[in-house]
């Protein structure tokens, strides 16, 4: 879409504002710009899809056609007068030569500080993502601190010569990747072919036609269009994910990629911390005579028959924090009177005396995630339930005991694995109907 300001003779940046033009403006299209357009979005096409293919099974090196265009385009554009004859926009006067370096404006730091940083997070998460986004299509690592610290060092020597911020370009990233390029060998090449343009070959591109250049872009944009086809995926799959893609797309249409870029890292935030706050609660129970114990709606089938009803374990997934800690003890609240409520709905005279929580999910914990086991604890002392924390990570032990969690939930209370927790609280369980049933034979007596 921002190459209809070049084909079209739009006028505005927004994408909004280039669609309001592209529409209001039809009328007035240079039709010897659309038709060159088209014939070299089509040659372009043809010679990826059909002539490339076939002829890199006999030659590792692709035909560059996009060198061809450019070519053709400069030639045909200079010996028929495209500008003068058919009015089509032209690159023009190309300076050549490179102005003196000097020392940057400190006296205009107050003035853009923000608006540099602003630039400077948008240029490494573009960067970053192009990155990530060819690293996952050829199968390489990228590093972000790497990546950082080199972007660092190229805006610091930008900064002398007059150059833009440096940033990753999808579009060239792109272009490399469909012509073969494998390592930064051809940045190299490029950038010396660029060298000799800016010193010495300015004047023979003057009569290059901007709508090929727009073509060309366009053409290597096709894979990008191909990404719609994950909407259908994302529906399938997350809910979540296409949402933070739809918001994407949209806000990057309605302005532009950067304020897009900045409203869907916000609202991707956004979604982790309302993900964060509501996680998924699972009841566990034992996977037949394993030691195993999972997800009750998974593995309920295979539910031991022996299982037993005093015992809830119960799992948090997500770090509890203090975005979800009053959810936390709600949740295992309401899984403990759950499990009452079918008990009594049996007739049944057991009732819930122990409910194991399995810390495996707590990657991390707050001040107000302990809090929150505290509270959950006091809440089901008053019925009579106990409370076994099981598979709880060394850091979390910690601040658990920084944050004075073994005043309420004694240390003996923590088990390295679930079995080992059910057992104790079975084992326990028995001693105490043993102990009841003394008491009561003693008072018969």
């Amino acid at each position: 879409m921002s190459q209809a300001n070049v084909q079209y003779r739009v006028d505005r940046s927004a994408y909004t504002q280039i669609l309001y033009d592209f529409f209001s403006k039809i009328g007035t299209t240079n039709i010897p710009d659309l038709v060159t357009s088209a014939v070299c979005i089509l040659f372009l096409f043809i010679g990826k899809l059909y002539i490339n293919p076939f002829i890199t099974k006999r030659i590792p090196v692709p035909v560059p056609f996009e060198l061809i265009a450019v070519v053709m385009a400069t030639v045909l554009s200079y010996y028929l007068h495209f500008e003068n004859d058919l009015h089509m926009k032209v690159v023009n006067h190309i300076p050549t030569g490179f102005p003196a370096p000097h020392a940057p404006r400190f006296d205009m730091i107050p003035d853009l500080i923000l608006d540099a940083a602003v630039i400077a997070i948008v240029v490494y998460v573009v960067t970053f993502s192009v990155g990530k986004l060819f690293a996952k299509k050829h199968g390489y690592r990228v590093s972000g601190s790497q990546e950082l610290r080199a972007l660092s060092l190229t805006q610091l020597l930008c900064c002398f010569v007059h150059c833009h911020p440096a940033s990753g370009s999808l579009t060239r990233s792109t272009i490399n990747s469909q012509i073969g390029a494998r390592s930064q060998i051809s940045s190299v090449i490029s950038a010396s072919l660029m060298l000799l343009v800016i010193l010495w070959l300015g004047p023979l591109l003057e009569a290059l036609p901007m709508c090929i250049l727009s073509a060309i872009i366009v053409v290597a944009l096709q894979g990008m269009f191909m990404q719609f086809r994950d909407v259908k995926v994302l529906w399938k799959t997350s809910k979540i994910d296409l949402a933070i893609w739809i918001v994407s797309f949209t806000a990057t249409v309605i302005w532009d990629v950067s304020q897009g870029l900045a409203i869907a890292i916000g609202f991707a935030l956004i979604t982790v911390i309302f993900r964060s706050q509501w996680p998924k609660t699972v009841k566990l129970g034992r996977v037949g005579d394993t030691n195993l114990y999972r997800d009750l709606e998974r593995y309920g089938t295979f539910r031991a028959k022996n299982a037993h009803p005093q015992v809830v374990v119960f799992r948090f997934d997500a770090p509890l924090l203090f975005l979800n800690a009053e959810h936390f003890k709600e949740s295992g609240v309401k899984m403990v009177d759950e499990a009452n409520a079918h008990l009594i709905r049996e007739q049944s005279e057991i009732r819930v005396k122990y409910l194991i929580v399995d810390a495996s999910g707590f990657t991390h914990i707050d001040h107000m995630g302990v809090n929150g086991i505290k509270e959950l604890t006091e809440e089901l002392k008053k019925g009579d339930v106990s409370v076994y924390i099981a598979c709880c990570k060394a850091q979390v032990r910690d601040l658990c005991q920084m944050c004075g969690l073994y005043s309420t939930i004694p240390k003996s209370n923590f088990f390295p694995d679930i079995h080992d927790a059910v057992l104790h609280a079975v084992e326990q369980d028995e001693n105490e109907e043993a102990f009841q049933t003394e008491q009561l034979d003693s008072k018969s007596l």
